[in-house]
């Protein structure tokens, strides 16, 4: 589009029939609306907002603090939608999943810097079911009686049948366990 500052593609993330966490989280990209992966910006565009934010170390959500500068410039950035790439799903080893949770602190950092993009854009609202299940994990580290009944039944308790809740809870909204055969789960 003429006089657009940035265009943006779409990003198409291919799957095998069974993905893992790890592989699901990375086609995310395909419903993103802005992707480094496909994507240009103007120099001068660039060097107006300062490059990429080095803080986001790891790649994941330096592109959607791109795209949030870019639009807090007042830049013009254009779809299009015809601009495809393919973007397949790096091998990873097992457990890759696990390793994958520190990127939630790029999430916090690009929350603080635009909380209505990132609302808009990434999440609308706080995971809370995460927040549920580091407080039942880590129950036994911190003994706090928050009622009469915490203090009779224990805290840590009260902390595993919150954690049973949430499991239960994500396993439903995941539609249950399922085992794969010949297919290790990370």
């Amino acid at each position: 589009e003429r006089g657009a500052d940035a265009v943006a593609g779409k990003v198409d993330v291919p799957l095998p029939d069974v993905p893992t966490d790890y592989e699901r989280d990375a086609a995310g990209l395909a419903d993103a609306a802005f992707v480094t992966a496909n994507c240009f910006a103007r120099r001068e565009l660039l060097a107006a907002i300062g490059g990429f934010d080095e803080r986001f170390k790891f790649a994941w959500r330096e592109d959607a603090d791109l795209f949030f500068r870019i639009r807090a410039s007042g830049a013009i950035v254009a779809r299009a939608p015809d601009a495809r790439v393919l973007h397949p799903v790096r091998p990873a080893r097992f457990g890759v999943s696990l390793a994958q949770q520190r990127k939630v602190m790029f999430d916090a950092l690009l929350y603080k810097k635009f909380p209505r993009g990132y609302r808009r854009y990434i999440r609308p609202h706080p995971p809370w079911s995460y927040y549920a299940a580091v407080a039942a994990g880590r129950g036994d580290q911190y003994p706090v009686a928050l009622c009469g009944w915490c203090e009779r039944v224990g805290w840590r308790s009260f902390t595993d049948w919150v954690g049973t809740c949430v499991s239960g809870r994500l396993a439903a909204e995941a539609g249950g366990c399922r085992s794969v055969p010949g297919r290790a789960a990370d």
